[in-house]
């Protein structure tokens, strides 16, 4: 029997143990020419450059006397596995964030809620002004008003100044007072039809919807009262003191309250819908625009929010808060704050998941001056500023042109399109209310106590009305008739 030498080669048709072992290493880990694919093993052809499952790169078959895809001693290299350690690790992060993307819109976003049990609504029409702002826009213009000119009909008298607006629809005016009632007057004469008593001083506008008026109270009570005899329907306990208006639209009413949330009720039983954490106290009534609510708290956290689920749409944080109401000119949500500043943000803008996140980095590698320009928030349009002053009344909107007060006493018009100021009014004392359009005049009430009717297209002075005491609270347009209060107690009734 032949003889072989230590470390020589076997006999013909036996393989070495160390050849057995280079053999099935190439298997394992796709050795060059096999075919066999280093990731995921699939078998190739022995030509093919690339997996046909993970499209991998494959080895190609090494000269002779070379072992490529190894170390020798059967395991790949140190450069290959970081590669495709690399490779692994793109593919997982690629994975999780389309799974978190996923699972936000299929999973995690919100159902649709039913639809509500009426269709309720508080917008106004012609001889009607029955919300906050005229209607759910807030852009506190009543079209078909007729001209005033300024003349006293008739005036009522309560034992506390009166800081909310009146209301009027189906020849009645509805009117929160600080002597803790609800009134219901004849619109026409001012007379008394009833009077609700409430724990203590009203500071809510009401809202009439139907047969149903809505006002909110300091005992943290939303009150439904029959429109015709003042009784009670159905209330709402939110916790917190109510300070601001409602707005009833689609069967739904929206509500603001100082427990920090928004909610939607249904206009008809009073039962909740959802409920959104807004972040502070809501002090003003929010607008309705197509499917979103726009609400904005004292400490400057503005929202846009989805009205068939509850959830948010946007979300801006602004240093400074404001007392006003946001308002609606086209596709701009148009609101000032107590810095003097008047805002424009496209209230259609929706943010995605990671937006916030990316938002906030990029503002971090401002401040750590990698970058040259802080990011813009997403829907931001244009700012202007009125130095030394404060905003604290809701904008009017009439077409392309605001209009907006600021406390040292000036009426300003700026266009809605980019923020150009247009023009400006200065009147005896801070305008801390709502202008309202009729027609061709605007309206605008002041700390001096007088309103003013101005040409609203030159902002020229045509007439103006003295109170006894400040004017805090925008005056109703009804028909032929306007309708002012005044902190000096006393509800005015002009034609």
């Amino acid at each position: 029997m032949p003889q072989t030498s230590l470390g020589g080669p076997a006999p013909s048709g036996r393989p070495s143990q160390s050849g057995q072992q280079s053999a099935s290493a190439e298997v394992a880990y796709g050795g060059p020419g096999t075919g066999v694919c280093p990731v995921c093993g699939t078998s190739n052809a022995p030509a093919a450059r690339h997996c046909v499952k993970c499209w991998a790169t494959l080895a190609q078959q090494a000269p002779a006397g070379s072992v490529q895809g190894s170390s020798g001693d059967g395991r790949p290299p140190a450069r290959a596995v970081r590669s495709r350690l690399l490779r692994y690790g793109l593919g997982l992060l690629a994975l999780a964030v389309v799974a978190v993307a996923v699972t936000y819109y299929l999973v995690g976003k919100a159902p649709i809620l039913p639809a509500p049990t009426s269709s309720l609504n508080s917008a106004s029409a012609p001889g009607r002004w029955s919300m906050f702002g005229g209607d759910p826009l807030h852009t506190n213009v009543a079209p078909q008003a007729q001209p005033i000119q300024g003349r006293l009909r008739w005036s009522f008298a309560t034992d506390g100044p009166l800081g909310a607006s009146p209301i009027v629809a189906d020849g009645r005016l509805y009117l929160s007072t600080q002597d803790g009632r609800i009134l219901a007057l004849e619109a026409g004469t001012g007379r008394l039809v009833w009077e609700y008593r409430a724990t203590g001083p009203v500071d809510a506008t009401p809202a009439v919807a139907g047969d149903l008026v809505y006002v909110g109270l300091r005992d943290s009570r939303l009150l439904a009262l029959d429109a015709a005899t003042g009784a009670l329907r159905w209330e709402f306990d939110t916790d917190n003191p109510i300070f601001a208006g409602v707005q009833v639209v689609g069967g739904e009413l929206y509500l603001g309250s100082t427990d920090g949330k928004l909610y939607s009720l249904d206009a008809r039983t009073g039962r909740r819908r959802w409920a959104y954490q807004v972040g502070g106290w809501t002090t003003s009534p929010p607008a309705v625009v197509g499917d979103v609510v726009v609400v904005m708290s004292q400490e400057g956290k503005f929202h846009v929010v989805d009205r068939r689920t509850g959830k948010q749409r946007l979300f801006h944080e602004i240093a400074s808060g404001g007392a006003g109401s946001a308002a609606i000119a086209g596709d701009r949500a148009v609101i000032g704050t107590a810095d003097g500043r008047l805002r424009a943000i496209d209230w259609r803008a929706r943010q995605y998941p990671f937006e916030r996140t990316a938002r906030y980095w990029q503002l971090q590698f401002f401040i750590w001056q990698l970058v040259q320009a802080p990011p813009v928030p997403k829907g931001f349009l244009w700012v202007i500023r009125f130095p030394s002053t404060s905003i604290a009344a809701t904008p009017a909107v009439l077409g392309d042109t605001v209009y907006i007060g600021t406390t040292d006493g000036k009426l300003h018009a700026v266009a809605a399109s980019d923020g150009r100021q247009l023009g400006e009014f200065g009147v005896g004392g801070a305008i801390r209310s709502a202008a309202v359009v009729g027609g061709d005049t605007l309206y605008v009430g002041a700390a001096d106590g007088k309103l003013h009717a101005l040409d609203v297209a030159t902002l020229r002075e045509k007439w103006s009305f003295a109170t006894k005491g400040p004017i805090a609270a925008a005056p109703a347009l009804a028909g032929d008739m306007l309708y002012l209060a005044s902190e000096d107690g006393a509800l005015y009734a002009l034609e």
